[in-house]
C-alpha cells in the first residue's frame, strides 16, 4: 500500500510541476544531509555530474579550484559544474547538505564554480534543502522539477539557446569549435593555435583568460567527457574505448580516468549498472 501511495504522488507531482517548468532532463543522483563531527577535507578531484553543496551553519567553507579559491558563507550555496577539478575543506562540525545530480540540457563547458546568494531563490533552494532531509523515490522526483527550475531562475545557458556570450574572442570560439570537432590525434596545440590565427603563446595566453583553463587541460577534460559517455551509453569493451579515445593502450587510458575521477572505468561502469 505504501508503495502504491508514493507512486500515485510521484505522477501528481511529475504532472503540477510539467505545467510549471518546461521538461529538462535532471536526475538525481545523491542527495543527503551529514551531520559532520570534525574538519573534513576532500583530494582534488571532478566528477561528470553537477553538485549542489550547502551548510546552514558552517563558515568559510573553503573551495579550492583550478585557479581561485572560494569561500563559502551560510548565506550562499555552491554549484559545481561536471569536469571542473575542485579541493573542498570543512573547517568545523556541523550540518553539511549535498546534491549530485545531471543535468544534460544544460550547457556546462567552460563553466566553472560559483556560488549563489539564497535570497537569489530562496524558495526553490528551501525547498530543495528540506527535501534532501528524506531521500525516498518522491523527494528526488520533487527535487529534480526544482533544480530545474532553479536553474532556469539563475539564467544558466540550455543547450538549444546561443551561448556566443561566453567567450568573447571569436579567436578563441574558433579554436574551441575546432577542438570539439576534430579527431584527438589531430589536436596538437601549434594546430589549434594557427586555427584561432594566433601565435602558441598568445592562444594560451588568450584560451586561458577566456576559460578559466589551459588548452591542455580542456582537452584533457574533453576526452574524459566522451570517455564518460561511452562508459555509460556504449556497449564497447574497456579496450574498444580506449582505442575511441585514441590512447596508446588500455593501461593509459586507465589511469587518465583515474587521475580524473577516482574510480578505474571498470569500476565506474560497474557504479552504473548497479544504479
Amino acid at each position: 500500500m505504501p508503495y502504491i501511495i508514493s507512486q500515485v504522488l510521484i505522477h501528481v507531482f511529475n504532472i503540477f510541476f510539467d505545467k510549471l517548468y518546461k521538461n529538462n532532463f535532471m536526475k538525481i543522483l545523491l542527495q543527503k544531509s551529514t551531520l559532520l563531527r570534525k574538519q573534513i577535507s576532500t583530494p582534488l578531484h571532478s566528477h561528470p555530474y553537477w553538485q549542489m553543496d550547502y551548510s546552514p551553519d558552517i563558515r568559510k567553507i573553503k573551495v579550492f579550484l583550478e585557479n581561485k579559491t572560494i569561500t563559502l558563507f551560510p548565506s550562499e550555496f555552491l554549484l559545481i559544474p561536471p569536469y571542473c577539478e575542485h579541493k573542498i575543506i570543512v573547517p568545523s562540525a556541523g550540518v553539511y547538505k549535498n546534491v549530485k545530480f545531471e543535468a544534460e540540457n544544460f550547457i556546462t563547458a567552460n563553466r566553472r564554480a560559483f556560488t549563489v546568494p539564497l535570497a537569489a531563490s530562496e524558495n526553490i533552494i528551501n525547498e530543495i534543502l528540506a527535501k534532501v532531509e528524506s531521500d525516498d523515490d518522491v523527494s528526488r522526483r520533487v527535487n529534480e522539477k526544482l533544480l530545474d527550475a532553479l536553474f532556469i531562475s539563475l539564467n544558466l545557458p540550455e543547450k538549444n539557446k546561443r551561448s556566443s556570450g561566453k567567450i568573447s574572442d571569436e579567436r578563441i570560439s574558433a579554436a574551441i569549435n575546432y577542438m570539439e570537432k576534430a579527431s584527438f590525434s589531430e589536436l596538437k596545440l601549434d594546430k589549434i593555435a594557427s586555427k584561432a590565427r594566433l601565435s602558441l603563446n598568445h592562444f594560451i595566453r588568450k584560451f586561458t583568460e577566456e576559460t578559466g583553463i589551459t588548452p591542455m587541460r580542456y582537452l584533457k577534460r574533453q576526452r574524459m567527457k566522451k570517455a564518460v559517455e561511452l562508459l555509460r551509453y556504449s556497449d564497447f569493451n574497456l579496450s574498444q574505448i580506449a582505442d575511441a579515445l585514441e590512447f596508446p593502450d588500455l593501461h593509459r587510458f586507465s589511469r587518465a580516468f583515474k587521475n580524473e575521477f577516482g574510480p578505474s572505468p571498470g569500476n565506474y561502469r560497474k557504479k552504473l549498472v548497479k544504479k
